[in-house]
């Protein structure tokens, strides 16, 4: 009797690698057309184009420094508000002008599906390349084992569709990760197409975020040590001296023509070949962005982040085989029967240190990163490849043993947990969190979850196909509070019964797209979720990623400024500044509680309503002013006490940070908003101070001037405005309206 054996080789392994790849290639563009715009991919549009002009020789804003006057990054947040968005300049931006130039040469395909293609690309990339570099590292059986790894790693396969930030960066950075090691590998010989490969890959990588300078140290820093090993054990002879000159100066040479090269796809550093440098100093203590999100539980702003902060989020997001994989790689270097190879063992502290030591230096520097992981998401691909080698080798260790079997059983079984999530919740796989809290339903209430809004296009498309509109005339006005407006409206376009309700008004819209993440404008939203009127909820697991909201403001409302109107009581109009308060409208919540102070100057809770209003605008002395009022005329009012504890710790940390020409815009249009003209004017100078070109300062002056009767100064701030930009609608009405003030006081 023969008894039949199964048994794979290399090569066997080397065509289940190459198969699964295409499998996964061909399923990762298919699927990018479910995902939705992310919260920051319209600025990145913008950014792409732009720099394609440049090259076209079109225009030269691409080109322009994102560095200001007083040597800070240049703030820019949305393509709607900023008038001038060469803040995006410190992005080397060559993913966004690939993006670009296919949008040019593919105009049939929709903007941003075609962004996503590209996108799963980039992010399939990088599961390739984590298989690869396994690959050369322990052959087609580690290489493909990490392949499944990469593939099965769920936050890193969600964000490979819109996320134009990090995954391009991740991309180039397992890339060039992987030049380098092969580079490393066949020291002290050189090959050329290695060499090429390795400039190319290092060059792009800064040119799509300048933290891609890290790899030229590290290709410097691992060529010495292999040098030093290898020298040491040789006793320094004279012949490995001399080939260690040898080494340096290719090594050298490969670093500078890295750095250079980056100017070929970066318009900003070939205006100043020192770019990379100087807005690496600015992005590593990056604080143009003031977070406030929710982690373990509390709002916190981005100067109470704990510098455990990065590394839990890595542990709760990442899954079960690699979170075990973590402990397996110690014992890779301490475990004599594993019988790993000193080459082995150097090659695998270079992957380490690629994934440590950014986080590493992220908690040394004390660096503002924000939004749950997604900013570390590059040192995910080196971590799996360590994971997938150190289970290989615990999987040859136990293989003579009985408990193979049960260490085989038991990764099978944290592979399909992941598998089957990813299945379930497509196309949110984004939102995955490790078992190790409870999932994405533990992490609830806890940790951020949609705080990019991914899920607005089920939103869109949930409506479009569950709501009838009443005429073909009278289409469904779609809201949307939280984030940039784009990633809804660019799907409520697509739909002829939809239409986007712009602006805040609580009357033009009828359902509305509310997040969670919204919360940290109003936490009461968050704790008593969903919201009111709810009637429907895009889910994650059991977990609310966004609600759709009926509008029944408008009826509730009217009937709250009728009430006022008939009965203009201080007690009615702090239940209309509530109903204000609970609907975001901050500005207007002020001002119905002046009314209510008209009334009655001493009433606390008015001033305490106030308090809560300017706290949720990050206007922190105003708040403090507001509550002291509050606590004068009602020593014991707790929420007040509590609210002016909040308003004293936002001033302490404020100082941290220097408000820039956005920030002081947006305080300009507050305080207009709240009908404090004179302060807006205040404002609006310190603006011109800083840029006495900013045509909306001007602008926004005119308007206040005009709303205090003082028709000459608003004149003279209007053609001032008019000057700087002559189309500007806004200021041509609001000049009319200065020379009609002033006709009418002849």
């Amino acid at each position: 009797m023969v008894k039949f054996q199964f048994k794979l080789n290399s090569t066997s392994y080397k065509w289940m690698f190459i198969i699964l790849s295409i499998v996964i290639f061909i399923i990762m563009t298919s699927i990018s057309f479910d995902y939705g715009i992310s919260n920051d991919e319209p600025m990145h549009d913008v950014h792409g184009k732009l720099i394609l002009k440049y090259f076209q020789g079109k225009d030269s804003i691409a080109s322009m420094s994102p560095i200001d006057n007083d040597g800070g990054l240049i703030k820019t947040f949305s393509p709607v508000v900023d008038d001038k968005i060469q803040g995006m300049n410190f992005f080397g931006g060559f993913f966004d002008f690939v993006v670009a130039l296919g949008n040019q040469i593919f105009p049939s395909v929709g903007e941003y599906e075609l962004r996503h293609l590209i996108n799963s690309i980039f992010g399939f990339l990088i599961i390739l390349f984590v298989g690869l570099l396994a690959k050369n590292m322990d052959g087609w059986k580690t290489g493909l084992l990490a392949l499944v790894f990469a593939v099965l790693t769920p936050r890193l396969f969600g964000h490979s569709f819109n996320n134009s930030k990090d995954i391009p960066f991740a991309a180039f950075y397992i890339i060039s990760i992987y030049s380098i090691f092969v580079f490393l590998k066949n020291l002290p010989k050189f090959k050329i197409a290695n060499i090429i490969f390795v400039i190319l890959s290092i060059s792009i990588s800064i040119a799509i975020r300048v933290s891609g300078l890290l790899l030229i140290a590290y290709l410097f820093l691992f060529t010495f040590i292999y040098w030093f090993i290898d020298a040491y054990k040789n006793k320094f002879e004279k012949e490995k001296i001399n080939s260690g000159f040898k080494i340096a100066g290719v090594v050298i040479l490969i670093g500078l023509a890295s750095y250079f090269a980056t100017a070929i796809f970066w318009p900003f550093m070939r205006t100043n070949i020192f770019a990379p440098i100087l807005v690496l100093q600015k992005v590593s203590n990056f604080n143009i962005f003031n977070s406030y999100e929710l982690y373990s539980g509390k709002w916190i702003n981005a100067w109470e982040i704990p510098w455990h902060y990065t590394i839990k989020w890595i542990l709760i997001t990442i899954p079960l085989f690699v979170f075990t994989g973590l402990f397996l790689i110690v014992l890779l270097f301490f475990q004599k029967k594993l019988k790993v190879k000193s080459v082995e063992l150097k090659l695998l502290s270079f992957l380490i240190f690629t994934f440590v030591f950014p986080v590493f230096y992220i908690i040394i520097k004390d660096s503002n990163i924000y939004n749950g992981i997604r900013h570390l998401l590059f040192v995910f691909p080196p971590l799996i490849v360590c994971c997938a080698f150190a289970w290989k080798f615990l999987i040859k260790l136990v293989k003579p043993t009985m408990f193979y079997y049960a260490t085989t059983a038991i990764l099978i079984i944290f592979l399909f947990q992941p598998l089957k999530w990813m299945i379930k919740n497509h196309p949110f796989q984004s939102m995955y969190f490790s078992p190790v809290v409870g999932g994405i339903d533990g992490a609830f209430k806890k940790y951020e979850m949609d705080y990019w809004g991914v899920s607005n296009k089920a939103a869109v498309e949930w409506i479009n196909e569950n709501i009838e509109a009443e005429s073909e005339n009278n289409p469904i006005r779609v809201k949307m509070f939280y984030g940039e407006r784009l990633k809804t409206s660019y799907y409520t376009e697509k739909y002829p019964k939809l239409e986007y309700a712009y602006g805040n008004s609580s009357d033009n819209w009828d359902y509305e797209i509310v997040f969670p993440a919204a919360a940290k404008f109003n936490q009461d939203l968050l704790w008593n979720w969903p919201p009111k009127e709810t009637v429907h909820e895009i889910k994650a697991g059991n977990t609310p990623l966004c609600a759709i909201v009926k509008n029944q403001f408008e009826t509730n409302l009217l009937s709250l400024e009728e009430k006022v109107k008939l009965y203009p009581t201080s007690d009615n109009f702090i239940e209309l500044s509530l109903f204000y308060y609970g609907m975001n409208d901050f500005n207007k919540c002020i001002v119905a509680c002046r009314e209510a102070l008209k009334i009655d100057s001493k009433n606390a809770i008015a001033y305490n309503n106030i308090c809560s209003a300017y706290n949720s605008m990050q206007m922190f002395e105003d708040a403090e002013k507001a509550c002291n009022n509050a606590l004068k005329y009602y020593p014991e009012f707790e929420l007040a006490k509590n609210n002016l504890n909040v308003a004293q710790d936002g001033i302490k940390s404020f100082k941290k940070i220097n408000l820039g020409v956005q920030e002081y815009l947006t305080l300009s249009y507050d305080y207009y908003m709240q009908g404090d003209y004179y302060k807006s004017i205040e404002i609006t100078k310190k603006i011109i101070e800083i840029e006495p070109d900013n045509f909306i300062a001007y602008n926004n002056m005119c308007s206040a001037y005009n709303a205090l009767g003082k028709y000459k100064l608003a004149k003279k701030a209007c053609e001032k405005a008019m000057k700087i930009n002559p189309e500007n609608q806004l200021a041509k009405n609001n000049l009319k309206v200065a020379n009609d003030g002033l006709t009418k006081t002849k």
